[in-house]
């Protein structure tokens, strides 16, 4: 059931969980500078800044990016044609009571 039910369901939102931890990897600069911890986003600054390299900058942002794009690709293209949300013909509004 896990397999056939759970992970199915659970897919969208292991993806867009795992972008948007890259995301934040990349953009959280401030917290991983000042508790001193080597993080992509403190090497991206670094060979920008302290290395006078934009070039290598560039290099690390781009596999942070294209990791991120790479989960929702991975996730679109296993979830194929399947809906999760709304679009059921079976579909109707309820009736009003007054």
């Amino acid at each position: 059931m896990f397999w056939r039910v759970a992970l199915p369901l659970a897919r969208p939102g292991i993806a867009a969980g795992a972008a948007l931890a890259c995301m934040e990897i990349a953009a959280d600069y401030g917290a991983a500078q000042h508790f001193g911890l080597t993080t992509l986003s403190t090497a991206m600054f670094r060979a920008w800044y302290a290395h006078g390299e934009p070039g290598a900058a560039l290099q690390i942002s781009g596999v942070l990016l294209a990791a991120a794009m790479l989960f929702l690709f991975i996730e679109r293209s296993a979830r194929g044609r399947a809906s999760y949300a709304g679009g059921s013909s079976r579909w109707r509004p309820l009736p009003r009571y007054t």
